[in-house]
């Protein structure tokens, strides 16, 4: 107000706020002059209370207290009064009050808006941040506090009539309180939540039946030698689960539920724990299925991605291995690897590999894997840039390989050696290759003798030291982050992996801990001589999860906080998906070639294949 000499108006300056307590509105106003400050209640409680309506009321009362013939400027820290009003600026004929919720208010508020505009005067209405020190709205927030507190019949109190719309109850999430309201998108929204809560309370009850049934088990064989007890029920395996009947949280079904399900997804299993693998991938929580349901209700993605989604989610996407259960399919196995196997092409494991949704989205697939080593770093510099950014994150972190990857020759001679001898900042040295190599020699050769052994499935498989020796150096961890303060250095590995599984998270963890043991053995050779600390720290991901709790702790290690750091969650999660998307996309045109659109865009003289090529094709 003060920046735009609102204070130096000829005319009426003015704030208006809106206060909503439990069952009560109030609307609050104020002049520059403190000649016609005040509080009004705003009524109609019994359809639901609303900030929107406490604001929109509040303008009201300004408007009434002022003179159609006198130019006037109102602040307002409400976006709803101001999108509200807006809205009729030059619609003509074509808007309608049919379907506003406090239609009764704004009816008046257009009303005394045109007669102003008949004559002639100026009106203003100026958004202004909330609890920025705006003494004018700091007064009006004041005054509107205080009309929530006046009697519900008496003279101030305002638009005390109902309407015939129907009242529902619901229950506030945040608030975590009892509210009611008419048919508006917050009642819509809590009955669809409703809705889908009570679906994931009967999934997870089914759970819970499951374990309770596992307490008893027929007897297969007689392991005691006592004939009568064959073929009688026992409780195979009594010491945990009659334990965790022993706490007494049976008691609250719907936490003994997710307790004892929870408890269920870190056993091996071989079936749902619910009633259905989709059931279990969408009833794990802290896993940004949030974000699921945003990308699938965002209209600019296409609605067939979209569906393709919604296929892998309920685990009918058309792939091979799917097709083959439905008898469309020989034999399930990946076409593209089929053909990379006529071609000529070496595939991991020596044979082609199932074609399931998770294999086509990884780089085991040789003809996707450019396409999945895209999607993989895409993913790792999109969080290595937020992290970066972060507004709480220690800027005494120093993320080195942002944008870029740095090999482990690379980072020794530019940074490891300057920064541990205290050189100058830019000195490259070699110095300690020598050593370094020695302490990390015995891991990298058996790294590489337990990788080889694998592939060629020999007990001692010849191994090149020099060979060896040229892959370390050539090893690029996806991230480097020094801290000079502290003297800590840490090794960032990032995983991107099929998430169908419940036990992906911890076994992509230890992959990670264990990919780079050769070069902390070696880099820690020297570090700790000169009092540096070297770390690696695993972020793993799903094709489309993000478990949240692990990952925040991974972001606290950088000072990062719980705001940035689910910030930082929801972009990789959309991300994610987006990747997701490119995938599938990348392995129809491998399999069909290039859709009937691009052949418009790059002409009608491109050929498309179909079918396998012939041999060495």
């Amino acid at each position: 107000m003060g920046l735009l000499r609102a204070y130096w108006f000829t005319g009426h300056v003015t704030a208006s706020d809106g206060s909503v307590g439990t069952g009560s509105m109030g609307a609050g106003f104020v002049w520059l002059d403190r000649s016609k400050c005040g509080s009004e209640r705003i009524g109609r409680e019994e359809e639901g209370t609303s900030s929107g309506r406490a604001e929109i009321g509040a303008y009201a009362a300004i408007l009434r207290r002022t003179p159609d013939h006198e130019d006037l400027v109102t602040a307002t820290d409400s976006e709803v009064l101001c999108r509200v009003v807006g809205r009729w600026v030059g619609q003509g004929g074509k808007a309608s009050l049919a379907n506003t919720a406090d239609a009764d208010i704004l009816e008046y508020i257009l009303a005394k808006l045109a007669a102003r505009i008949a004559a002639k005067s100026r009106t203003f209405l100026v958004k202004v941040k909330a609890h920025r020190g705006e003494p004018l709205n700091e007064g009006a927030d004041d005054l509107a506090e205080a009309g929530r507190e006046l009697e519900k019949e008496g003279e101030n109190s305002r638009w005390q009539d109902r309407t015939t719309r129907v009242v529902y109850p619901y229950y506030d999430r945040t608030s975590r309180q009892w509210k009611k309201g008419t048919w508006t998108k917050t009642v819509r929204n809590a009955a669809r939540r409703g809705a889908a809560e009570s679906l994931m309370e009967e999934r997870l009850q089914i759970g819970a039946n499951k374990w309770r049934k596992g307490l008893f088990e027929t007897r297969s064989r007689d392991t005691d030698g006592d004939q009568q007890m064959l073929n009688h029920n026992w409780r195979s395996d009594a010491p945990s689960k009659w334990d965790m009947i022993a706490t007494g949280k049976w008691i609250q079904k719907a936490a003994w539920n997710r307790w004892v399900t929870e408890s269920e997804r870190d056993q091996p299993h071989k079936t749902p724990i619910t009633s259905t693998w989709t059931a279990d991938f969408l009833t794990r929580e802290g896993e940004g299925r949030k974000t699921i349901g945003d990308w699938l209700r965002d209209k600019t993605v296409p609605w067939k991605a979209r569906r393709r989604l919604l296929q892998t989610n309920a685990g009918v996407f058309p792939c091979e291995a799917r097709l083959q259960r439905w008898g469309r399919h020989p034999d399930g196995i990946c076409e593209l690897c089929k053909r990379c196997r006529e071609m000529g092409l070496k595939l991991l494991g020596g044979r082609p590999a199932r074609g399931t949704t998770g294999h086509l989205q990884s780089s085991v697939c040789r003809l996707q894997a450019p396409a999945a080593t895209g999607a993989h770093n895409t993913c790792f510099q999109r969080v290595q840039d937020d992290m970066s950014k972060a507004k709480s994150v220690c800027r005494d972190w120093e993320f080195v390989s942002k944008g870029t990857e740095i090999s482990l020759g690379k980072f020794v001679s530019e940074y490891f050696t300057p920064l541990t001898l205290g050189l100058q900042t830019g000195v490259v040295s070699t110095e300690d290759t020598d050593e370094i190599w020695d302490a990390a020699k015995e891991e990298a050769m058996e790294k590489t003798k337990g990788r080889e052994t694998r592939r060629a499935r020999a007990d001692s498989p010849m191994v090149d030291e020099t060979e060896v020796e040229k892959s370390f150096w050539l090893s690029r961890p996806d991230g480097w982050v020094i801290n000079r303060v502290t003297k800590k250095i840490i090794l960032l590995e990032f995983k991107r992996t099929s998430d169908c599984g419940e036990s992906y998270f911890q076994d992509m963890w230890r992959v990670a801990e264990q990919q780079h043991v050769p070069i902390l053995a070696g880099l820690r050779a020297l570090a700790e001589e000169r009092g540096w600390e070297i770390e690696v720290v695993p972020m793993v991901a799903g094709q489309r999860s993000v478990r949240e709790k692990e990952w925040l702790e991974a972001l606290r290690l950088f000072g990062i906080g719980k705001e940035d750091g689910q910030r930082i969650l929801g972009r990789l999660g959309r991300t994610l998906l987006d990747e997701h998307e490119k995938l599938f996309g990348s392995y129809w045109r491998l399999t069909f070639g290039p859709s009937s659109s691009m052949q418009q865009l790059l002409g009608k003289g491109i050929s498309v294949r179909t079918s396998r090529p012939p041999q060495g094709g």
